[in-house]
């Protein structure tokens, strides 16, 4: 079975290696290096001085206040402040580009999951309470600038698994699917807990690119300040991730595959090699009508490995619109959905008291500028069968967020 998932990873990632680069390599010699979604304009203004560099610091404060069932209704706070800087150097080694990064996060407050009882989560800012150096590489392109590497202490999902329309939502589920990020026992290089990591980058025109990455620590072993941190005895260093992108004219198609080159005990107690998933995404913009200027959705299917994961599928989808009262207001309507593995549940059969295995959260946000630099985001979820539960009780929650960002640029 080992040998049957490693070789359909391979597989899998050779096969849309040869598949891209069969279309690319009449046009390989005049396309530039323009990432999928990057603004190419932007990065070349950037790239004008040498070297160039960028500071930005964001502070996000979270109020909540949760309903479920016949509870008293309780209220959490939470923060943080994510600061990052980069440099970029540009013609250090022919007409190549190096770009690095220094990134530190520092997180207060509580986590609501508990008390709504939910797998998902709650609050994408909801973590230890903690200040650690989260992210610290250095990306190196080459081929003129079609290909790059990166290496260092990295948070995979600024690359894998990335929607767009996603980023305004505040449960975590719209930002790494719930499939990827409750795998294995801290789950992949993604906030709070980040990893050594190798990322390997071609763009095979303007169009398209691949990527693929493999973590050379477990998650937070490098994070010297993360509290309370216990591994168990498992070898969880070797995560590998792929994913391959391609734009059809506004239509973003997305496919990803991982796995974990471990032994883990399944829901059985037995030893069980490996842990693999995929997912794909789809995500597409559209133009403004009557009542907004601008707008987007996605779709995303994501599976993982029932016998060690307790999730093994999971379903998301959100629309955006931007403009609405403002230039730069957003609304955002979305819903993402788990499954519990029937492994998992013959295996906690006396721990839940739940009538479904099927947890789905709906989120209605929006996001309205009060100045340049602050905004404000009033949020309500509604979780369906909540899948921690101990009764059969839905929950509501509704928070608002306060939003400050300060960067170089709009310090100008």
């Amino acid at each position: 079975m080992y040998s049957l998932k490693i070789t359909c990873f391979l597989l899998i990632t050779l096969l849309t290696i040869s598949t891209c680069f069969a279309q690319s390599v009449d046009s390989l010699e005049n396309q530039s290096l323009i990432n999928v979604g990057e603004n190419s304009e932007k990065e070349d203004e950037l790239y004008r001085v040498n070297p160039a560099y960028f500071w930005s610091l964001d502070y996000n404060e979270l109020s909540l206040i949760g309903l479920h069932g016949s509870e008293q209704p309780k209220s959490y706070f939470s923060d943080m402040i994510d600061i990052q800087a980069n440099v970029n150097f540009s013609d250090l080694i022919g007409n190549e580009k190096t770009n690095s990064l220094v990134r530190f996060w520092s997180m207060t407050g509580d986590d609501i999951a508990n008390y709504s009882q939910v797998g998902q989560g709650v609050n994408y800012l909801a973590g230890p309470n903690y200040f650690t150096l989260a992210e610290l590489w250095i990306d190196q392109t080459f081929l003129n600038r079609h290909a790059s590497i990166l290496a260092g202490l990295y948070d995979i999902s600024s690359e894998f698994d990335v929607k767009e329309t996603a980023d305004i939502f505040i449960n975590p589920s719209f930002g790494t699917g719930t499939d990827l990020a409750a795998s294995s026992t801290f789950g992949p290089s993604i906030f709070p807990l980040t990893s050594l990591a190798v990322r390997a980058k071609y763009n095979f025109s303007s169009h398209s690119n691949l990527k693929l990455a493999f973590t050379l620590s477990k998650p937070g072993e490098y994070n010297f300040t993360y509290p309370n941190k216990e591994y168990d005895g498992s070898n969880e260093k070797m995560f590998f991730i792929s994913e391959y992108q391609h734009d059809f004219s506004n239509l973003f198609l997305t496919l990803g595959t991982w796995f974990y080159n471990s032994t883990f005990t399944d829901f059985s107690n037995y030893a069980h090699h490996g842990n693999l998933g995929f997912y794909t995404i789809v995500e597409r913009s559209f133009g403004g009508a009557l009542f907004y200027e601008a707008g987007s959705f996605y779709l995303r299917f994501g599976t993982a490995d029932p016998l060690v994961n307790r999730y093994d599928f999971f379903y998301s989808g959100a629309v955006r619109f931007e403009g609405l009262l403002s230039n730069e207001d957003n609304l955002g309507i979305g819903f993402s959905t788990v499954n519990s593995s029937k492994y998992y549940q013959y295996s906690h059969s006396g721990e839940v008291n739940c009538n479904s295995s099927v947890e789905t959260v709906l989120e209605l946000t929006y996001k309205y500028p009060l100045f340049e630099y602050l905004s404000m985001q009033p949020d309500l979820q509604y979780i369906v069968s909540p899948s921690n539960c101990i009764d059969n009780h839905d929950s509501f929650v509704f928070g608002l967020k306060i939003s400050i960002n300060i960067n170089k640029e709009a310090l100008k």
